[in-house]
């Protein structure tokens, strides 16, 4: 065991997110339509059940606020009320309450970085240069030459900036255009999204995930160029925003004043928040250091979206990542894995053998502190076809043909073999994925094998094991390069987990000769539990998992 084991009681995570919390995010567009062809509030509500079987505590919901809908959401009109699309204020007053019930809580998406350029903020501001909201924004002259007034990239393709030709001045806009930066050093802009927190939390919303909060940190006194990257190889499948290193318009030390900020509000009503933050080095224990030394680690953790989605999945990968990570943290400090969002291909598409989305399922559900899944995780859905006449996202639209959008994982949740899946009566505002027909929740509540029955076992063991729900972490060092293991132990038990992160049946051993172990579960969920391992010499099939109860 590590030193960990000598602190007693080792807590992974705080009262307001306690270990072993099932976070699942809903993209509401594509969860349950009521009457139309778009996901709804009233949808979300009829799926409770579904979601308490699952073990969710905490639904996060992507933007439900009013917008124009440029980016789905993350758009923001107005960041207090719902839009008509999704339904009414009083729809998510109930569907909070209703919930509750379940006990499971609602978190929402406080977009942090931008608004949309429909909010009555931003059309102040634009109205004139002596506007009292002018400085809510972030504005310059042209450069000398009439052109923009730096080299900064947007994350959706071109320039950074918007020239406004009202006021003859350019506008700073990381994202699309129609999504200018909030200018977060102006402390009425700090007071205004305070009074956001509060707003929600009058109305029994405590739990946040905010977006885009690395882009809050930039350069706003001197508005530096930007260096090449030199590692930027460019082609068919590259991001031209990768082209520069974003040394000067993102995680520069003002984000976490900025994010401190936002937890004094939270602490007024026992919240919480995850935050979504992408550090750039390759020593992730290091750079997630940095981030919870300078975050209100009560009130707040980072998403570890650097630690299960953008590396490798190999067993030399996940042993330099999640010791790394996990051995850097204190007590109170929680980790919060997710494996992944709607932002990136789904688990079963991005991995390369769809047995493999159920080890990165065991790696979710068994590694200490907070997990989050994405919506069909829990059944293993893959990532849809899109036609290029049903393209909904804006990146790839901005930037067609290098398959940087993000519609094919956010299709339709697959409830049954129904027409559309059992999402809606009419065609879906994005075409059902062909997967549907075997991989939906009816079919597979029938399969005692399937990914939803693995998933209802490992949130069941979970649930009722205390050295998983709160246990101390071990690395354990096996005798096969891919195989990747770890035990959690409290006091009177101890659990190992070995995953075979390869194509090929293995060898290895996990303790000494004439030791041997419980079998708890595989993977495949297709050997008996209770049988004996010998964990000298333990014999796994290709993208196959134990847990064993040594």
């Amino acid at each position: 065991m590590d030193a960990r084991a000598q602190q007693a009681p080792y807590r992974w995570g705080t009262g307001n997110m306690p270990p072993n919390t099932l976070l699942y995010e809903v993209y509401p567009r594509s969860y349950q339509a009521t009457n139309g062809s778009v996901g709804t509030i009233n949808g979300l509500r009829q799926r409770l059940d579904h979601l308490e079987r699952t073990g969710v505590r905490v639904v996060w919901l992507t933007p439900i606020f009013p917008s124009p809908m440029a980016d789905f959401g993350y758009d923001v009109a107005d960041y207090c009320d719902v839009d008509p699309l999704f339904g009414s204020l009083g729809d998510l007053q109930m569907l909070i309450a209703e919930a509750a019930a379940y006990g499971i809580e609602i978190m929402l998406d406080l977009v942090a970085n931008h608004t949309s350029n429909e909010h009555s903020w931003f059309k102040e501001s634009r109205s004139s240069r002596n506007n009292p909201k002018r400085d809510w924004y972030i504005w310059r002259d042209p450069a000398p030459d009439g052109g923009p007034p730096n080299n900064w990239l947007a994350v959706f393709g071109g320039s950074a900036w918007e020239f406004d030709p009202e006021t003859g001045q350019y506008y700073l806009h990381s994202f699309l255009p129609s999504q200018p930066d909030l200018n977060w050093e102006n402390p009425e802009v700090q007071e205004a999204m305070r009074n956001i927190l509060r707003f929600w939390s009058e109305r029994g919303v405590r739990l946040w995930r905010v977006d885009a909060m690395d882009w809050t940190g930039k350069d706003i006194e001197h508005f530096r160029d930007n260096p090449p990257n030199p590692d930027f190889v460019p082609g068919p499948d590259a991001s031209p925003y990768d082209a520069m290193l974003q040394t000067h318009t993102m995680r520069m030390p003002n984000h976490f004043r900025y994010l401190n900020i936002l937890g004094d509000v939270l602490r007024e009503f026992n919240g919480f928040m995850v935050v979504e933050t992408y550090p750039p080095g390759k020593d992730l224990g290091a750079e997630y250091r940095h981030i919870f030394d300078n975050y209100p680690t009560d009130v707040a953790a980072p998403l570890l979206l650097s630690a299960l989605i953008y590396r490798p999945f190999t067993a030399a990968s996940l042993a330099e990542a999640i010791p790394g990570i996990l051995t850097m943290m204190r007590p109170g400090e929680t980790p919060v894995w997710i494996s992944g969002t709607h932002d990136v291909s789904r688990v079963t598409s991005r991995l390369p053998d769809p047995e493999a989305a159920r080890l990165m399922l065991m790696l979710l559900m068994l590694l200490p502190g907070v997990r989050v899944m994405y919506y069909g995780e829990e059944i293993g859905m893959t990532d849809g076809v899109i036609p290029p006449d049903r393209v909904q996202d804006p990146f790839e639209l901005r930037v067609p043909g290098r398959g940087l959008g993000r519609d094919p994982n956010r299709t339709v949740m697959q409830w049954s073999g129904d027409p559309y899946a059992g999402f809606s009566n009419v065609e879906p505002w994005l075409p059902v994925a062909d997967s549907y027909t075997t991989l939906n929740v009816d079919k597979q509540s029938q399969d005692p094998q399937s990914m939803l029955a693995l998933t209802l076992a490992l949130r069941e063991f979970g649930d009722e094991t205390a050295a998983i729900i709160d246990g101390d972490y071990a690395q354990l060092k096996t005798t096969h390069d891919d195989v990747f293991g770890f035990a959690r132990a409290a006091t009177g038990e101890r659990y190992l987990v070995l995953l075979n992160i390869s194509g090929a049946t293995v060898q290895c051993a996990a303790a000494n000769k004439g030791e041997t172990g419980a079998l708890i579960m595989t993977s495949k969920l297709d050997l008996p539990e209770g049988s004996v391992i010998d964990l000298a010499s333990i014999e796994l099939r290709p993208w196959e998992g134990y847990v064993v109860k040594a």
